[in-house]
């Protein structure tokens, strides 16, 4: 593969979708665009991605595509500091859920309830409401299946961070049970969590022995 094509994968596969004219796969394609920005918490540059992934699912008969592209605009809202619009996402995405669906194609497999409260936990997190963050981690964590290996721990993480100045034991506990998942399954997005938890915890009585091992799971060599 040439350089120039190894550089933006996601571009190439936005314009093969577009080019398809199938609205699922654009509008999974496009919000996942919609991340890299806010990761980075530029809200305006991640606006037009979210805009034109809404406007794919009006065209799709899938309901779970539409909660799903909700909950996309309402991890990152959280993240560019509008926790008000990121609720209201969350709500749109629970009601969408709640429909019957008939539409969801076969590639659609990586979204259900569980990710749904995974994705307002962490939102909750972000928006500075952790006991909220908590109930609807704990949700998730109680609904994810078994072969969901790399979303438990940073479930678990999340879970960690939300306790973290109300109950550090349990957060460390949490935080032990990802690692102790990472080390067999390592998992980049963990990973970035894992630092958070550490940092969270580091004034706590357990944070030289989380610091130990999130250095050792964090590692070039892994």
């Amino acid at each position: 593969m040439r350089c120039d094509q190894s550089r933006d994968p996601s571009t190439t596969a936005r314009t093969a979708v577009g080019q398809s004219l199938d609205h699922d796969l654009a509008a999974a394609v496009t919000a996942h665009h919609a991340f890299v920005p806010g990761f980075a918490g530029d809200a305006a540059e991640a606006r037009p991605h979210l805009a034109e992934a809404a406007a794919h699912p009006a065209l799709s008969e899938s309901s779970w595509l539409r909660s799903w592209v909700n909950c996309v605009a309402a991890e990152v809202h959280a993240r560019t500091g509008q926790a008000a619009r990121s609720r209201v996402h969350i709500a749109m995405a629970e009601a969408e859920l709640t429909e019957q669906d008939n539409g969801t194609p076969g590639w659609f497999d990586f979204y259900d309830p569980a990710r749904l409260a995974g994705f307002a936990g962490n939102a909750e997190l972000l928006g500075g409401n952790p006991l909220a963050a908590q109930t609807w981690l704990a949700t998730a964590l109680d609904g994810l299946d078994e072969k969901s290996v790399k979303q438990r721990p940073v479930l678990l993480l999340d879970l960690a961070a939300a306790s973290a100045t109300v109950d550090p034991a349990q957060a460390a506990a949490h935080a032990d049970d990802a690692m102790s998942i990472m080390e067999n399954a390592p998992y980049a997005t963990a990973v970035d969590r894992m630092h958070d938890v550490v940092a969270a915890l580091s004034t706590s009585p357990y944070g030289p022995q989380l610091a130990e091992r999130a250095a050792v799971l964090a590692a070039p060599s892994r």
